[in-house]
């Protein structure tokens, strides 16, 4: 990977390269970062250098996302330019698909691509209630892409999956996709409940996007499956890592130290390279099943650490975040007042004031359950 990565600096896609032994993986470094609200200044970070041709912009701006332009131009672009093309990807979470567009145009367009598919997963239903549901698809509706008698036939429960074949279904890049209306459970005591996602025999990948581990002992399932999948060297692309609810993912990825090194990030997606292949038994053994039973002691330890990591590296956006996590884990399990005073040395980091809108946010409520957000409040 690092002879085309070399590669590509000769051809301006990034500015430079930095290799480190000591991991075994590639640091690229690009110019700067177009449409995307990252303040970070740090040489390990993706950084997109221009705007890609207009006919590829416009299909990542088309659908309505969750996601920014930057990130959706990160996914295309690394599955276009450095993912091997062998065996397949996994998607989880992707919505009405922008994503999922992204990266199945990236690997359509990139000539290493050996007939791998895109397997992407979600519940496609109990999302949002019908009415917002309808205001997310509307612009499609403006396009033309959909017509609006799709949205009247949505039912009560506003299933999806139909809507996002449709999307799709006759773009070229579709043969390169492979919806799944199967999740992941958020609790433990769900798994009885299913079906929930599976792989297909045989299946391998090195390459992974999480955007649909929105719960503790959901990432600890779907990290399950990934673990005799993912290859050595594969890439986890994680969504909500650099987002301040989902500090499971900050714990899981400290817990995993060893074998997760950074590889950059955009916004709020983070990628990890994998420097060894893990076991379904590992992470059983390793992570616990929810929070409370990681406990204050693995809690604060584990985003302590991630706090420290992202100061040696001056990744502020990171700082801030990780902060946060650690106070929506005490809040998670009960701990308010730490939680608070947390928050509270939180407010004196250094250029707080740029992330002023995200810690408000957190004061109501640092993270939620699968039920509901939980409030914390300064009081």
């Amino acid at each position: 990977m690092y002879i085309q990565l070399k590669h590509l600096v000769s051809n301006g896609l990034f500015k430079s390269l930095q290799f480190s032994r000591r991991v075994g993986f590639v640091r690229c470094v690009m110019d700067r970062v177009v449409d995307s609200a990252t303040d970070r200044k740090q040489a390990d970070s993706f950084r997109l250098l221009q705007k890609l041709d207009e006919t590829t912009e416009n299909q990542l701006h088309a659908i309505p996302s969750q996601t920014t332009v930057g990130e959706r131009r990160l996914l295309y672009q690394f599955f276009r330019e450095l993912w091997t093309g062998q065996g397949d990807v996994v998607e989880i979470g992707p919505f009405l698909g922008g994503t999922s567009r992204a990266i199945a145009l990236g690997m359509l367009h990139n000539p290493r691509r050996q007939n791998g598919k895109l397997f992407t997963y979600d519940r496609f239903q109990d999302y949002f209630e019908v009415s917002r549901l309808t205001e997310y698809l509307q612009p499609l509706v403006d396009t033309g892409e959909l017509d609006e008698s799709t949205i009247r036939e949505l039912g009560k429960e506003a299933p999806f999956i139909e809507i996002f074949k449709k999307i799709h279904g006759k773009k070229d890049y579709y043969a390169c996709l492979e919806p799944s209306n199967h999740g992941v459970p958020d609790l433990v005591e769900q798994v009885n409940e299913g079906p929930w996602m599976s792989l297909p025999d045989g299946f391998q990948t090195d390459a992974v996007f999480i955007d649909g581990c929105k719960s503790w002992y959901g990432t600890k399932y779907f990290m399950k499956l990934m673990a005799p999948v993912a290859r050595p060297g594969a890439t986890f692309l994680f969504q909500d890592y650099g987002w301040f609810t989902c500090f499971w993912l900050a714990a899981l990825i400290e817990t995993f130290a060893d074998e997760f090194s950074l590889i950059g990030n955009v916004d709020n997606t983070y990628a990890f390279s994998l420097s060894r292949a893990l076991t379904a038994d590992e992470i059983e053994k390793r992570f616990a099943d929810s929070p409370a039973l990681a406990g204050r002691e693995t809690l604060t330890r584990l985003l302590d650490k991630q706090i420290s990591r992202a100061v040696q590296r001056s990744d502020l956006r990171a700082v801030v975040r990780h902060t946060i996590h650690k106070a929506g884990a005490l809040t998670y399990i009960g701990e308010l007042e730490e939680a608070r005073a947390v928050l509270k040395q939180a407010e004196k980091l250094p250029e707080i004031s740029k992330h002023r809108t995200v810690l408000n946010k957190a004061w109501d409520s640092p993270t939620y359950s699968p039920d509901a957000p939980i409030p914390l409040g300064k009081n």
